[in-house]
Parts: C-alpha cells; sequence; structure tokens
C-alpha cells in the first residue's frame, strides 16, 4: 500500500504535497522536520495564484497589468530563493538516506526529480509572462497556462469538519408500509409459549451491566421500566436500528426501533420474556401527528417521513391529507398483569402486554419564539462567514452575529430566546396500558432479535490508484454509534518496515 501511495503521489506530480510529505516520508534529525521552507514555497504559490486570477480579469477588462506584473516578478524571485534553500535540504537528506536502503533512495530520487521538474514548468512560464507582457494575446494565453499549472501544483481548499461526517440530504423515494405477511403477535390471542431466546442478550438489546445497573434501579419493575422510557426517553424519527439499546440510553434518545430495544434489554434484564413487533399502524387523529413531529403542515409532514426513510402512506379524505399510517416496531412482553397490572409483581396474571414509548401519547407543548427572520440578511450572514478564513464552525458565527444582533435591535434577548423548544406534557399512570396508544392496522412481524434489514449500516471501501477495491466491511451502525473507528495498515515489506522504525 505504501509504493502504491506514493505512486499515485509523483504520478499526479502535485507539488506541494510533495514538499509536505519531504518533512515526514523520510527518517531525520529533529532539525531537518521544520516544514518552514515547504510552507513559505506553498504560501508564495497562493500569493502568485491571486496576483495571476487579479491580472486576468483586468486583462479581460482591457486594462494595464504593470502592478500585476511587477508583483508577480517578486514572487518568482521568492521562489527563486526558497527553492535554494530547499535544494541544499535535499542534497543533505540525499546524503542520510543513502543509509536506508535502495528503494527509500528511489523514492526520494522521483520525488526531487517530480519537484524539480514542476517547479522549472513554474519559473519558465513566469519569463515568459514577463517576455510577453506588452502582447495582450500571448500574455491571455500564458495566463491560462499558470492558471492551469497553480490548479495541478496547490492542494485543493479542504473545507474542515466540524465534528460531524460530510454528509447530504439523502433523496429516499417514498415507500408504503409492508403490510404483508399478517400475523396473530402473542398480546392479541397468537403463541402464548415463552421461548428461552426471548429473554436472551442481543447485539442490540445486550443484558449488559449498564442495561442491569438501571434496571435494579428501576426495582426491576415494569411499570418503573415503562415509565422511565416514555418520559426520559425522547423520540427520533429516522428508520431502523442504529444506535441501540446502550447506546440510546446513554444519549436518551431514539427512534422506535431504538426505544425497542432499550426497552426490550431493561424488561429481559428484569426476567420477563419480550419480543419485538413490527407492522402498520394509523395515528389517532391527524392533529396528533403534527403535535409529534412539531409540522403543522400535512403535506411538509409526509415530506419529513420520506426524507426519514420511514415507510408511510398518506390517507386522503376529501381530497386532502387527514392521516398518516406509518411502518412501525414496538415490543410485547410477558408480564404479571391481571391483578395489579404490572405495579406489583407476582406469579399470577400473567399476559402478554404490547408496549410503546416512542409514540408520546400526551403529546407536547411548543413555545412561541419571536421569528426574525425577515430581518436578518441571509446573504450578508453568509459572506460574512465567507469573507475569511475561520476557526469557528458557521453555528458558533451564526450564534455570534445573531447575539450582537439582538444586543443592537432587541436589547434584552438572547439567542436562545428565539430557539424552538418542547416539553413533554406529563402523564402519571403507574400502570401499564390497557391498550395500544394508536391503531394496529397489519402486523407482519415477531422477532426475538432485529434482523438486519433493520440494522442500518455503516460501509468502508478503499481502492488503489487504479480504483480496484482493496477492502469493503460493512458494519451494523449500532456498534460504532458514538465511537471512534480507525483504520490501520501495515508496511508492505519489511523494508517499509525498516525505514519507518530507522
Amino acid at each position: 500500500m505504501k509504493r502504491r501511495y506514493w505512486g499515485s503521489i509523483i504520478s499526479l506530480a502535485v507539488l506541494c504535497i510533495v514538499l509536505l510529505l519531504l518533512s515526514f516520508t523520510i527518517p531525520f534529525p529533529v532539525h531537518a522536520f521544520e516544514p518552514d521552507l515547504e510552507k513559505e514555497l506553498q504560501q508564495s504559490l497562493i500569493q502568485s495564484r491571486a496576483v495571476i486570477n487579479r491580472a486576468d480579469k483586468k486583462l479581460k477588462d482591457s486594462l494595464p497589468l504593470d502592478n500585476e506584473i511587477t508583483k508577480l516578478k517578486e514572487v518568482a524571485e521568492s521562489v527563486k530563493i526558497t527553492n535554494a534553500l530547499i535544494q541544499e535540504r535535499f542534497r543533505l537528506r540525499r546524503e542520510q538516506v543513502n543509509s536506508l536502503g535502495a528503494k527509500a533512495q528511489e523514492r526520494h530520487r522521483i520525488m526531487e526529480e517530480g519537484y524539480q521538474r514542476t517547479l522549472e514548468e513554474y519559473l519558465a512560464l513566469m519569463e515568459n509572462l514577463q517576455r510577453d507582457s506588452g502582447h495582450p494575446a500571448a500574455l491571455s494565453n500564458q495566463l491560462k497556462n499558470l492558471k492551469t499549472l497553480h490548479d495541478k501544483i496547490l492542494p485543493k481548499k479542504k473545507r474542515p469538519i466540524f465534528g460531524n461526517l460530510p454528509y447530504k440530504n439523502l433523496n429516499y423515494p417514498a415507500r408504503e408500509p409492508n403490510a404483508s405477511p399478517v400475523i396473530i403477535p402473542s398480546y392479541r390471542g397468537g403463541n402464548q409459549a415463552a421461548f428461552p431466546d426471548d429473554t436472551k442478550s442481543t447485539p442490540e438489546a445486550p443484558i449488559s451491566p449498564e442495561i442491569a445497573t438501571l434496571a435494579q434501579s428501576l426495582s426491576w419493575n415494569p411499570v418503573s421500566i415503562y415509565e422511565y422510557m416514555k418520559d426520559n426517553i425522547e423520540t427520533e424519527w429516522y428508520w431502523g436500528c442504529m444506535k441501540g439499546a446502550e447506546e440510546t440510553l446513554r444519549q436518551k434518545s431514539g427512534n422506535d426501533c431504538d426505544q425497542a430495544a432499550l426497552l426490550t434489554a431493561l424488561l429481559r434484564s428484569s426476567g420477563f420474556p419480550t419480543r419485538y413487533v413490527r407492522g402498520v399502524i394509523e395515528f389517532p387523529y391527524l392533529g396528533h401527528v403534527k403535535n409529534l413531529t412539531g409540522i403543522d403542515d400535512a403535506a411538509k409532514i409526509a415530506d419529513f417521513f420520506q426524507k426519514a426513510g420511514i415507510p408511510h402512506k398518506s390517507i386522503i379524505s376529501a381530497g386532502t391529507i387527514s392521516n398518516f399510517q406509518i411502518e412501525h416496531v414496538w415490543i410485547e412482553s410477558l408480564i404479571p398483569y391481571s391483578n395489579y397490572r404490572g405495579a406489583i409483581i407476582d406469579e399470577h396474571g400473567k399476559t402478554w402486554l404490547g408496549l410503546d414509548t416512542s409514540i408520546k401519547v400526551t403529546g407536547y407543548t411548543y413555545n412561541a419564539p419571536l421569528d426574525i427572520l425577515q430581518e436578518l440578511s441571509l446573504g450578508g450572514l453568509r459572506d460574512g462567514y465567507l469573507d475569511t478564513v475561520r476557526t469557528e464552525t458557521p453555528l458558533e458565527y451564526t450564534k455570534a452575529y445573531i447575539e450582537t444582533y439582538l444586543n443592537q435591535n432587541h436589547p434584552g434577548m438572547t439567542y436562545s430566546d428565539l430557539l424552538q423548544t418542547k416539553s413533554l406534557i406529563p402523564e402519571v399512570m403507574n400502570i401499564l396500558p390497557a391498550s395500544m396508544q394508536y391503531d394496529q392496522k397489519k402486523i407482519t412481524h415477531e422477532y426475538t432479535e432485529i434482523p438486519d434489514d433493520l440494522k442500518q449500516q455503516v460501509r468502508f471501501t478503499a481502492s488503489d490508484t487504479n480504483n480496484n477495491e482493496l477492502f469493503a466491511i460493512t458494519i451494523d451502525a449500532l456498534k460504532l454509534s458514538n465511537k471512534q473507528a480507525t483504520i490501520s495498515y501495515e508496511p508492505e515489506t519489511i523494508e517499509d518496515q525498516q525505514i519507518i522504525d530507522s
């Protein structure tokens, strides 16, 4: 892999990348690792590109280029001086690399030749530019050649990733809920027997110390477990199991499937046989969907479900959307219920109950923050952020921008006052519900473990310079959620390892 890596650098002849690699690819004393010369050369080339772009624009407007030609001449002289110092560094490294074997010597030679060839091309073009300064057509051609060379040798600007992987809006196609095959679950009169798999630990719902500790703090009581889940785990909207029970507990949030995994883990750790149930549900009424999602427009709710990847169906009445059906996951558990509806544990009257904590029965209350969107210049906000290189994230800049605006125009208000918030309406039951909180249109599956088609997955791939796949690894997202993933590799040959170790 290391050989291919070097081959990629050489074949592309990317000057600045090579310059940066000079300081790291060959082991030398500490003083030789200082990349000041490489940085100085890169900055000169960046400055050169900026002047060339300005000159090209002025040439198109038939304006004189005397200042730009003079500046480019100064930059070229600076590059020559820096190059002379780099050549001396090459000479010193050439002496030291001779002790590292033939492969290291060959790599250094090819890299040095590639650097020299590219720099000579740049300096030749700069000389031609000065020579042709009085001939607009020739000058335009030289500027074009210089711009092409700069695009090749300067690295493309990389946008920093502020704590997130690169992302895009997933344009999921609209998908209706899967309504077959139809089954009868245990809590609706199906198979009443409990099996060992109904109490086992699974990857998405492990009976771990973290889970068991919480269950113990809730006295192993199904009512307390249900109340805890209902009141403390926030509902998110996406399709499939992404976090698993433990990460859902840590984040105090998850969708229907992840909440079902946590509820399953807690009930199983308390000794109650529990299964997953999958099917199609219909909300009690449209207003409930609006309250749960925080979206008032029914058409936008349909778009929301589509973008979240949730299979859904709009119910049309009198030409308008009157409700929604979605594919959904919940659980059923064998719990002593007849005498005290799960509140007091005894060995009598056990029955299978369907339970779901993701669809909040009481819903939420929302605040009504001041809307200042029409007062702000979003274009000015954007241009202000992009105007210069910043270490702060776009969100941090936006927050500071708005805070300043509020201080000047709405004294006493802060950024947090503009944020919409919601609060769960309390519901104190102290018993388990006798029925589900929605209409179950079709029930299609019972599971003792979440199947692969309901698990979100992450795929890692790598390829060589010829686009030949080196590896492809697929891992369940719940195994990676909120974790660091490291891809490492060993040197290709023993000689590579000796170079690294030397």
